[in-house]
C-alpha cells in the first residue's frame, strides 16, 4: 500500500494507482486538516490489513520557499489566531514533523520521500537534514520549466533523466515559466497549477520505486 499526503491532485502516485497498488491519499481540501484526522488516517491504514510500502509526501510550501523569503519575517512574527495553538510557520512546521513520525511508525517501508521547493525548511525543521537525498529541476524529467526541488528520504534516486530545455515567457522584464502563464496571484486553482508535482518525475520516480 501506499499512502500520499498532501496531495489535492494524486499527481505524484496517479501511476500507482494505475498499477494497481493500493493507495491511500489524504489532503486538507478533501480530508481536512490531518494534523487533527491523523487517528483517522492510522484506522484507514489499519482497516486495510496491509503493511505500508511507500510513503510520498508534498507538504504545502507557503512558509519554506525560498520564492516567498521576502514574507518570511512577517510571517515569523504573526501570532495564533484566535482559538489556534500555532501560527501558519508552525503549523506547517508541524506537517513535516508528522512525516517523520509516520517513517518511525512503519519502519518496515520500502521507501519514503518528502518533497518542497529550495527554502528553509531544514532551518524550521532540523530534524529532516539528515535525510536531504537530491534536487532536481521538472525539465531534467521532461516539463520544459525550472523549479529547484529537494528531496528527503530513503528511496533509489535513480531516476531515469528524460531533459528538455525550459520555455519561458517575458512579463514586466522578468522570465517565467511558460507553463504557468495566467497562474499568477493567490487563487486556490492558481496555487494548485502551480505547486502541482511535475508529471515526468512523478513517472521516473515510480519507475524506480516500485
Amino acid at each position: 500500500m501506499i499512502i500520499s499526503l498532501y496531495d489535492y491532485t494524486e499527481a505524484w502516485p496517479q501511476h500507482y494507482i494505475k498499477a494497481g497498488y493500493p493507495v491511500i491519499c489524504w489532503d486538507k481540501k478533501v480530508e481536512g486538516c490531518i494534523l487533527e484526522g491523523f487517528a483517522t488516517l492510522l484506522m484507514m491504514i489499519e482497516e486495510t490489513g496491509l503493511q505500508p510500502y511507500g510513503l510520498i509526501t508534498a507538504p504545502p510550501c507557503d512558509d519554506f520557499a525560498g520564492s516567498g523569503a521576502q514574507w518570511w519575517p512577517a510571517k515569523d512574527a504573526e501570532l495564533p489566531a484566535s482559538g489556534d495553538c500555532w501560527n501558519d510557520v508552525e503549523y506547517h512546521k508541524a506537517f513535516v514533523l508528522l512525516v517523520l513520525h509516520l517513517v518511525d511508525l512503519f519502519p518496515l517501508l520500502k521507501f519514503w520521500a518528502l518533497e518542497n521547493p529550495v527554502g528553509r525548511i531544514e532551518k524550521l525543521v532540523p530534524e529532516l537534514k539528515p535525510f536531504r537525498k537530491m534536487m532536481f529541476n521538472p525539465c531534467d524529467y521532461g516539463d520544459p520549466y525550472t523549479k529547484k526541488t529537494i528531496l528527503w528520504g530513503n528511496f533509489n534516486t535513480e531516476l531515469i533523466k528524460t531533459p528538455v530545455e525550459p520555455e519561458f515567457v517575458i512579463w514586466a522584464g522578468k522570465k517565467f515559466p511558460k507553463l504557468f502563464t495566467g497562474t499568477g496571484g493567490k487563487s486556490e486553482k492558481s496555487k494548485a497549477k502551480r505547486s502541482i508535482t511535475p508529471p515526468g518525475f512523478s513517472k521516473a520516480f515510480f519507475t524506480a520505486n516500485q
